[in-house]
């Protein structure tokens, strides 16, 4: 209430304005009185606002009865207004209210403390229905802005109220307004006895707010989320009389969520490695595959930067086109090898894919991992086999090249022998030809040694199989090898007992220990060193079998290996893969056909050749050969097992 009250008087008798003024400024203070003879006159100061209360008469020169009240309320309608008038009308009393009138008062019975009472009050009233009016604009503006819809149930009764957004939300018509059996109707059945058991609770006194998320039938038949936070009224007794509260739409938050979750769960069940950062490459979150994968814990390596997978096998020049790549918004895809937790270096592939915001701006970046130790030996063994198949392809071609060379020219050979043969017949000791015809002989022999290690390589060497005991061959050439090499070279044998017999020609078999033993001798050279020649059964498996040069692919299971191992200069790996090639050496002088021929006369006995060196750390050569009685699997004592 102002301390001053500022009275528009809109009265066309001034002998009715002057008492009226004298009357109330008699029992008031504090009143400011304006007073105009017509409507038209007074429009001014009414609508510039400057009246809290106007006392208006009905019979003006320029307006009559109610059209009067509503011209001034058109002016300004949340105006308070007295109507003073002569009138003393009971019906037009009750319409000039109804029309907006704060009261109505009849000149001669209005005295100057009930006028200003009535002014006062009017006032009053005026300002609380301007509150409430700007409550209720507040309120319906809330209630736009949080899109939720506001109901009141009457306990007693089971009167709903619904404001238009319920039905709306649901889809139903606006003025759909269900019972109470009728929206208990409309919940899910899988949530009906959770709701009910929650509204109990909250009836009961048990909590101070009901809080539900549950699913209604819409009018599309199909069921949306919503949540309802509620509170229950109580009377002086504390008798739950009414429950009233808020219905809001989640079912896009529901959605959204499920959606998380299934998102979630699918990154979490991956197979790959997966790690989302910031745009400063901090860890924000990794799937169980990442913790497998590279030993931390997810605890451990929120917040810090995924250098810490660094191996220091890669530059900075690799991490520096990297992250030009994914800063520049692009994906990045390559293969690295990262550090585990506990040290070890592993190889992967990984994707990074950069996630921009609403901004445009890189945010976050996914990186999927794969480890890919397992692709790389089956790549490297694929590279393996690839060499050993190229290798014996050439080997087989050089050794149908050899096959040919050696068949024709040992022909030509037997028909020179043959002659020379007769020529001695014929000639005396002391004839002047004898020791030419002689020498021919015996070069032509020696050739036809050299065409028989040239079939001996084509794995065509003539031979009749007979069971021998690889022991017992080898055994056999001791004397002879350690006066062939030097006397600073120690030759040592190592052979096991109990080995079964092999099928095939002891002649041969003791070729290959002889060139091999030759070979070790030549890679030790005069400096001396150690050579050992050592036998065993063993159990070999594919794997094994990988790393050989074999005519063919061979069946696993127990075969009888003879080694011969030195501690020479060894071989780049570019010389063993060359080092079965026939009439490839090292050496100044030499033909290059010991291990050629060491490899066609194991073809020939249906084995293989396994050669492993590398330069300063020696030689070792071993042959696998079939036992007599075929291949057939069987344990293998322990100290038997072929390393490597």
């Amino acid at each position: 209430m102002p301390e001053t009250i500022r009275v528009v008087l809109v009265e066309d008798n001034p002998d009715d304005a002057r008492l009226l003024q004298e009357s109330v400024r008699a029992f008031g203070n504090g009143l400011q009185i304006e007073h105009f003879g017509t409507l038209g006159k007074s429009q001014p100061a009414i609508e510039a606002g400057e009246a809290d209360v106007v006392l208006l008469d009905l019979t003006l020169p320029d307006a009559s009865g109610l059209e009067t009240l509503r011209s001034v309320l058109a002016m300004r309608p949340e105006q308070p207004v007295v109507v003073l008038t002569g009138t003393d009308n009971l019906d037009l009393a009750l319409r000039s209210v109804q029309a907006g009138a704060q009261d109505y008062l009849v000149k001669g019975t209005t005295d100057g403390p009930l006028l200003l009472r009535v002014m006062r009050y009017a006032i009053e009233r005026a300002e609380s229905s301007r509150d409430l009016q700007r409550s209720q604009r507040r309120y319906e503006a809330a209630l736009r802005g949080s899109d939720d819809a506001i109901w009141e149930l009457e306990l007693r009764t089971g009167e709903y109220y619904r404001s238009p957004r319920w039905a709306e939300m649901l889809g139903y018509p606006v003025d759909y307004n269900p019972v109470q059996d009728q929206v208990l109707d409309l919940i899910h059945p899988d949530d009906a006895a959770r709701l009910q058991r929650l509204f109990d609770e909250h009836l009961a006194g048990r909590t101070p707010f009901l809080v539900s998320e549950h699913r209604l039938r819409a009018a599309d038949g199909k069921y949306r989320w919503i949540m309802v936070r509620a509170q229950v009224t109580r009377n002086a007794g504390g008798e739950a009389i009414r429950i009233g509260g808020s219905t809001t739409d989640i079912t896009a938050r529901r959605e959204a969520e499920e959606q998380s979750r299934l998102q979630t769960a699918a990154l979490g069940a991956a197979a790959n490695g997966i790690v989302i950062t910031g745009a400063d490459g901090n860890i924000i979150w990794a799937n169980p595959a990442f913790e497998e994968l590279t030993g931390y814990q997810l605890a451990e390596i929120v917040g810090k930067s995924t250098s810490i997978l660094k191996s220091d096998e890669q530059d900075g020049e690799f991490y520096a086109e990297m992250w030009a790549t994914i800063s520049a918004g692009n994906v990045w895809r390559g293969e690295l090898t990262n550090r585990r937790k506990d040290g070890s270096v592993f190889p992967e592939e990984m994707i990074i894919t950069p996630v921009p915001g609403r901004d445009g701006k890189i945010e976050n970046y996914i990186a999927i991992k794969q480890d890919i130790t397992e692709r790389r030996r089956a790549q490297k063994e694929m590279h393996q086999i690839q060499i050993q198949m190229s290798q014996s392809q050439r080997l087989e071609s050089m050794g149908a090249m050899a096959r040919g060379v050696a068949h024709d020219f040992n022909n030509m050979l037997m028909t020179m022998i043959g002659n020379a043969d007769l020529a001695l017949m014929d000639l005396t000791d002391d004839h002047p030809a004898h020791e030419s015809v002689e020498q021919i002989h015996e070069t032509a022999l020696r050739a036809s040694g050299l065409t028989n290690q040239m079939l001996s390589y084509a794995g065509k060497g003539r031979f009749t199989p007979e069971p021998m005991d690889l022991n017992a061959v080898t055994r056999e050439l001791d004397q002879m090898l350690r006066a062939a090499l030097p006397k600073s070279t120690d030759l040592s044998f190592q052979l096991a007992e109990g080995l079964p017999p092999i099928k095939g020609n002891a002649g041969q078999m003791q070729q290959v220990v002889v060139n091999l033993v030759a070979n070790a001798g030549d890679a030790i050279g005069e400096a001396g060193g150690e050579i050992t020649v050592s036998t065993e059964l063993v159990e070999i498996d594919e794997s094994f079998f990988a790393g050989t040069v074999a005519a063919e692919t061979l069946p696993t299971g127990k075969y009888v290996v003879i080694e011969v191992a030195d501690n020479g200069a060894g071989m780049t790996p570019e010389v063993v893969e060359r080092a079965f090639e026939p009439f490839f050496t090292t050496r100044f002088i030499g033909r290059g056909l010991g291990l050629a021929s060491v490899l066609g006369i194991v073809h020939g006995h249906d084995g293989a050749v396994r050669l492993e060196s590398e330069p300063g750390l020696g030689t070792k050569v071993r042959v696998i050969l079939p036992s007599q009685d075929g291949v057939e699997s069987g344990e293998v004592a322990p100290d038997a097992e072929l390393s490597g």
